[in-house]
C-alpha cells in the first residue's frame, strides 16, 4: 500500500515559497494544503496525530514561514524553531522536508517593498523587519544546503529550469504539471510590486458563488471604480514581473547598504544562485552548480 506522502516546507516570506508550493500542490490531485502554520504544530503528537487521522487526503503539504505570529520565540532562526515531523512515529508517512532560498538581494528587495505599502494601506509582513534576523536566516538555509543541497529548493532553478522541476516532481512522485508556473498566488497580499494579482476570466467564471456572495458584492459596492479596473487590466503573470531585478529598488537606500556591503551573502549569492550584487550596487554572475 502506498505511503501517506506529507511534504513539509520552510521559508523565509517572499522567497518564492508560494509560488513553489502552488505548483507542488498541482502535482498531486487531492493534496491538503496548509499554509503558514504555527511552528510547534508537529511538537504535539497527539494533535497531529489526529489532524492525519481526520484528512482524508494521501498527500498533505505543510508550510512554515518566519512569522513572528506562530513561533513561540521571535528571535529564534526558522529552521531551529520549527519543530521536526516526528516521521518515527507515523511509518505509514513518506516525508519530504524541504527550505526555500531566494537569493538575498532580490529577497530582501521584495521584504522591504512588502512593509512599504503600508504607508498606502497596506498591509505589513508577519515576519520580524529587521535585516539581522533576515541575514541570520539567511544564511542557515545556505548552510543546509551546502550539507545537504537535496533539501534545499533555490527559487532560480525551480523559475527557469524545466528539467530541475521534472527531477524533483519525480523524486515527488507527483504528475509533472506547468499549470501554475504563470500564476501569481494571492497568499502574503501577493506580489510586494504588484499586489494581488486578478485571476484570470476563466477562473473567475468557475467560481460565481464567490462574486454573488454578499461580501463581495458590498466590496463591488463600496469601491466599484476599483474593481472595474482591475477586471479591465491584465491578470498579473509570473513571465511578465521582473522578479530578478527587484533589487534594484535598494539602490541608494539605506535599507541596502549592508545587503550589498555583506561578504559572506555575496559569497554564498554567488555559490548558490549564480549571482550576487557587489558594494558598488553593481551586479556580477557566476556559474551555480548545477
Amino acid at each position: 500500500m502506498p505511503k501517506r506522502k506529507i511534504i513539509v516546507c520552510s521559508g523565509l516570506q517572499r522567497s518564492g515559497n508560494h509560488a513553489i508550493l502552488d505548483w507542488v500542490v498541482s502535482l498531486f490531485p487531492g493534496a491538503e494544503f496548509r499554509n503558514n502554520q504555527p511552528h510547534a504544530l508537529f511538537a504535539d503528537r497527539a494533535a497531529l496525530g489526529r489532524l492525519l487521522a481526520e484528512s482524508p487526503a494521501d498527500c498533505l503539504i505543510f508550510s512554515f514561514e518566519d512569522s513572528v505570529r506562530h513561533a513561540a520565540d521571535p528571535s529564534r532562526l526558522l529552521l531551529d524553531s520549527v519543530a521536526p515531523f516526528p516521521a518515527g512515529q507515523f511509518p505509514g508517512c513518506q516525508l519530504f522536508d524541504f527550505a526555500v532560498l531566494r537569493d538575498p538581494y532580490n529577497n530582501w528587495a521584495s521584504r522591504v517593498a512588502a512593509n512599504d505599502r503600508v504607508k498606502s494601506g497596506g498591509r505589513p509582513l508577519t515576519s520580524d523587519p529587521s535585516w539581522e534576523l533576515f541575514r541570520a536566516n539567511w544564511l542557515a538555509i545556505a548552510a543546509r544546503q551546502a550539507a545537504d543541497p537535496q533539501s534545499v529548493l533555490p527559487f532560480h532553478r525551480w523559475k527557469s529550469d524545466a528539467a530541475w522541476r521534472r527531477a524533483l516532481c519525480a523524486r515527488l512522485g507527483g504528475r509533472y504539471s506547468e499549470a501554475t508556473l504563470e500564476q501569481v498566488p494571492a497568499q502574503g497580499s501577493g506580489s510586494s510590486f504588484d499586489g494581488v494579482p486578478r485571476p484570470s476570466y476563466a477562473r473567475m467564471m468557475s467560481r460565481p458563488g464567490k462574486y454573488a456572495s454578499a461580501k463581495f458584492l458590498s466590496r463591488l459596492a463600496a469601491r466599484p471604480g476599483h474593481y472595474l479596473r482591475r477586471l479591465l487590466s491584465p491578470p498579473a503573470t509570473g513571465s511578465r514581473m521582473k522578479v530578478d531585478e527587484r533589487w534594484q529598488v535598494l539602490l541608494g537606500r539605506p535599507e541596502g547598504r549592508a545587503l550589498f556591503a555583506d561578504d559572506a551573502l555575496r559569497a554564498e549569492a554567488l555559490r548558490i544562485c549564480g549571482m550576487a550584487v557587489d558594494a558598488q550596487g553593481r551586479k556580477i554572475t557566476a556559474a551555480a552548480p548545477g
